[in-house]
């Protein structure tokens, strides 16, 4: 199943669909509640994201927030796990008093 969703992505089910052919613009285009997007970035980054990240958070501006990890891996939460803690506690609250 998940060789159908990297070879065969249009042949999978709509959610591997999405995990290979990641479009964030047409995933996300009727975005109607709060996201937070945390985005880690490396010279090894495997998953560089960052501009379509950041054009998706202008196209849903009130809605999206997004966070930066600097030289940080996939893992954000084992490797800056203050950082992580504090930003998902501030976007929670945000969301918490909407």
């Amino acid at each position: 199943e998940f060789l159908d969703n990297i070879l065969r992505p249009t042949q999978a089910n709509l959610f591997g669909e999405s995990m290979a052919m990641i479009e964030p613009k047409i995933i996300y285009r009727n975005l109607k509640v709060p996201m937070l997007i945390l985005d880690p970035i490396s010279d090894q980054d495997i998953f560089p994201y960052e501009s379509e990240n950041r054009q998706l958070k202008n196209q849903h501006p009130t809605l999206i927030t997004h966070k930066i990890y600097e030289n940080t891996g996939h893992n954000i939460h084992y490797e800056k796990p203050d950082m992580f803690v504090k930003d998902l506690g501030t976007f929670l609250q945000t969301v918490k008093n909407q």
